[in-house]
């Protein structure tokens, strides 16, 4: 090495080498405490970055960023090795305390994080950010489920392209090949497996023309089969799409299960930002953290000459959310291809055709096969991976600053 240095002067160099997601003033990689085990010798230096999220494209960007603000210090010819790991943090230990009147029996206990996707009013694109949602944190290398808890109106299903034909083939063919058994020797019920996920809906095992004609009772009880009955092993995440409204459902799994934070969706008129209030209520009702909101639907911009127009408004959400005082997890523009990939079972970050899921929680190399895509696709998957960065930022910090100490009673 040209040049002698100190372990200050590399940790100096870091600090513009930004943690995506975060939008804290401190928001570089030394101020958060991600910067591990720092080593400067006379050869070069060494350095592991340990986010406490997975590891998205832009995370995994940041090494080579932190590699190039080393370069630039100790001199071209030093040898600069920058390790990458993402340490996911479970959401929030209970005491029997904080659990209040719950199952004797945790359901789904091998989930670190339950992450709830809710919105005040239907059709503003709820299930389609909470399934992008799970597909990029299971691109990122993250164990990831989704249940749909729509109990009256499973859209899941059709926008990852499973019939329920399909589902009850491979629980057959799963069941006799002696997985999903219990200690009873009965089969359990087994989440589906497609696009790196884990994905169980009322609508695999419900007529798809058929109502579900339930009352509350029964849909409490529905809930709890669909996590308690249902074999979901380890995960980092399991996220649930929740119903628009405020509802039985919603107050169910606030008494089953302990939520990590929930994401709410909103268009940016006034008339579903209304509602969308009344969502953050009860949730805060039920001391769930809210961990911020989404706006769907930001403008559209005219495939064939460009033109843009606010259909639905623009930035009423950001807005909203800086009145409520809670982060803006980012926009989704309308798109006719948000339409066309749901519509083919196969959302904007399940990634393209010849993409593989991760296998075993490894992550996979993403943007080799999207920069493929046109500009304006890529565009499209840069907000919805934005998104992924915020909220799992977002947790990391709530988890962070969460006392374990102080027990949360939900009611």
């Amino acid at each position: 090495m040209a040049t002698t240095i100190g372990t200050e002067a590399v940790l100096e160099a870091l600090r513009r080498v930004e943690a995506p997601g975060v939008t804290a003033a401190a928001n570089d990689v030394v101020g958060l405490g991600y910067v591990k085990d720092l080593a400067v010798g006379p050869e070069g230096a060494s350095l592991r970055l340990e986010y406490p999220a997975p590891l998205t494209p832009a995370r995994r960007a940041s090494a080579a960023q932190a590699r190039e603000a080393v370069r630039a210090l100790v001199g071209p010819d030093a040898k600069v090795d920058v390790a990458l790991e993402g340490r996911i943090p479970t959401g929030f230990v209970p005491t029997a305390e904080a659990m209040g009147p719950r199952p004797q029996e945790p359901l789904a206990p091998g989930v670190k994080n339950f992450i709830a996707v809710g919105s005040g009013k239907g059709g503003v694109g709820k299930s389609t950010i909470a399934v992008n949602l799970a597909l990029g944190l299971a691109r990122a290398g993250a164990r990831v489920g989704i249940l749909d808890a729509d109990i009256f109106g499973p859209s899941v299903p059709l926008l990852l392209g499973v019939t329920r034909q399909a589902y009850m083939e491979d629980m057959a063919l799963r069941h006799q090949a002696g997985e999903g058994m219990g200690p009873d020797g009965q089969p359990r019920l087994l989440p589906y497996r497609t696009h790196g996920l884990l994905v169980m809906s009322l609508g695999f095992v419900v007529e798809p023309d058929k109502a579900a004609i339930f009352r509350g009772p029964r849909v409490h009880h529905a809930l709890v089969q669909l996590l308690g009955d249902v074999e979901w092993g380890e995960l980092d995440y399991l996220v649930f799409d929740l119903p628009p409204g405020t509802g039985d459902i919603h107050l169910s799994l606030a008494q089953l299960v302990p939520i990590a934070g929930a994401v709410v969706v909103c268009t940016p008129q006034p008339l579903a930002l209304a509602d969308a209030i009344k969502a953050i209520d009860l949730f805060r009702a039920t001391k769930t953290e809210v961990l911020g909101l989404v706006e769907n639907m930001s403008g559209h911009t005219c495939s064939q000459c460009g033109h843009h127009e606010d259909v639905f408004g623009t930035g009423g959400v950001r807005d909203a959310a800086f009145e409520w005082k809670m982060p803006f997890l980012g926009a989704v523009p309308l798109d006719a291809r948000v339409r066309r990939s749901g519509d083919r079972g196969r959302p904007v970050l399940a990634g393209p055709a010849d993409a593989e899921p991760a296998p075993d929680g490894a992550a996979l190399p993403v943007g080799e096969a999207d920069a493929r895509a046109d500009a304006r696709e890529q565009a499209l998957a840069d907000a919805l991976w934005g998104i992924v960065d915020r909220v799992t930022a977002v947790l990391a910090e709530k988890v962070r600053a969460r006392p374990r100490s102080l027990p949360i009673r939900r009611t």
